[in-house]
């Protein structure tokens, strides 16, 4: 069962909604006309336009990827179950990883500041 993309305003009213390209999305960005998704299960990466048409879609580097950020030029994600981040050109292409040190979990969350990277530790610890 597909997952399900909302578009809410400030208030949180429900503006539109569509069928997410596939079951387990766990990251979205915008990059200014297209949204990317990011999926745990598929290990993909979607461009979709506004309506949720897939645009294209490939394969993360990693698999259970999680979080997605646009930074003006590339996508950064986490990568698997590591603290590692990706870089990734918009065609899929691989620029840069690195790991964190001092995290040896699973971080979930990754946002984009202007200028720097900020991720969520992992939980349950």
């Amino acid at each position: 069962m597909a997952a399900t993309i909302y578009l809410l305003d400030r208030d949180g009213k429900l503006i539109n909604s569509f069928a997410a390209p596939a079951t387990e999305p766990t990251g979205i960005t915008f990059d200014g006309k297209f949204l990317w998704v990011i999926d745990n299960v598929a290990a993909t990466i979607y461009k979709l336009d506004l309506k949720g048409n897939v645009i294209k879609s490939f394969a993360a580097p990693y698999t259970n990827p999680q979080g997605l950020v646009f930074d003006g030029k590339f996508l950064w994600h986490i990568g698997g179950s590591t603290a590692t981040i990706i870089q990734l050109d918009l065609n899929g292409n691989l620029i840069k990883e690195f790991g964190v040190s001092g995290i040896d979990a699973a971080p979930k969350g990754l946002a984009f500041d202007g200028k720097n990277l900020w991720m969520t530790g992992p939980g349950g610890t």
